[in-house]
């Protein structure tokens, strides 16, 4: 018969009945080694509150249930703040929102460089004419024609008549011209005659005109030189106003006092056609 777990049995009885007086702990102490007692020597409720060193159980040694929830302790202090984070991925893009309204209207720009020319475009048709304008003022005063008279006669017959039947050789006439409003006619006449015998007679020499039927002598005085060298060279001037719209011819007359004939005989004359000032 074994007897140390009969010792060991009233050991445990000792102590749990004698607790934490002197004699209980001297039990434990001298009699119990550790290690020796277990769940089989202690008896069922042997182990109360009274006989657990606070603190020196915890959660995992108690059954489900028996801890309950404290009152929520006031709020402890505000942490450090912590480090900045890494950034995170790029999201998705999201979809497209609605047209917003058209802005307002931006001020003009500066105008731009000028372009180049572009090409000439196809001529268009004729346009109706149009009414006549008013006459225009009349132009300034001046020369507004030249004729000449140049011819040399190898014969002319003079009738004489004491110098008042004039013949105008066909050879001294000028060229036609219309006269224009407001317009007169500056006319130089001159004639050489040499009778064809030593005859003591007198030439004299006319401005002539006409209008399309026969020929008139300038009004104004007359010009005459005597033969009596041989040959007579008379000149003459006149001023003839002429009527607009009608068409002249000027040429330079000869006659003398007797009946003689002339071989030779010349003829020159200017005609300036001339503006007169309004």
């Amino acid at each position: 018969m074994r007897k140390t777990p009969i010792i060991l049995s009233l050991t445990a009885v000792l102590a749990a009945v004698l607790g934490a007086s002197p004699v209980g702990q001297a039990a434990k102490n001298v009699v119990l080694p550790n290690g020796s007692v277990g769940t089989p020597q202690l008896k069922t409720n042997a182990v109360t509150s009274a006989k657990v060193r606070n603190g020196s159980l915890t959660a995992a040694d108690l059954r489900p249930g028996t801890l309950t929830g404290g009152t929520q302790g006031p709020p402890g202090p505000v942490g450090a703040k912590g480090e900045k984070g890494d950034l995170g991925a790029h999201g998705p893009t999201g979809a497209t929102g609605q047209a917003g309204p058209p802005g307002p209207v931006g001020s003009a720009g500066p105008a731009g460089s000028k372009g180049e020319t572009g090409a000439a475009g196809a001529p268009g048709s004729a346009g109706p004419q149009g009414p006549a304008g008013p006459p225009g003022p009349a132009g300034a005063s001046g020369v507004v024609k030249a004729l000449s008279i140049d011819a040399n006669m190898l014969s002319m017959e003079l009738p004489g008549g004491n110098g008042q039947t004039i013949i105008t050789p066909a050879a001294c006439k000028s060229a036609s011209y219309t006269a224009g409003p407001g317009e007169v006619a500056l006319v130089s006449a001159s004639g050489t005659a040499s009778p064809d015998l030593n005859t003591s007679d007198v030439i004299y020499v006319y401005v002539m005109s006409s209008t399309g039927g026969s020929f008139t002598k300038a009004p104004g005085g007359t010009s005459a030189e005597a033969t009596s060298d041989g040959t007579a060279h008379v000149s003459t001037q006149r001023l003839l106003p002429l009527d607009a719209g009608k068409t002249y011819v000027f040429a330079v007359g000869f006659a003398s006092n007797f009946k003689l004939t002339v071989s030779p005989g010349a003829c020159q004359g200017v005609v300036l056609i001339v503006k007169a000032a309004s």
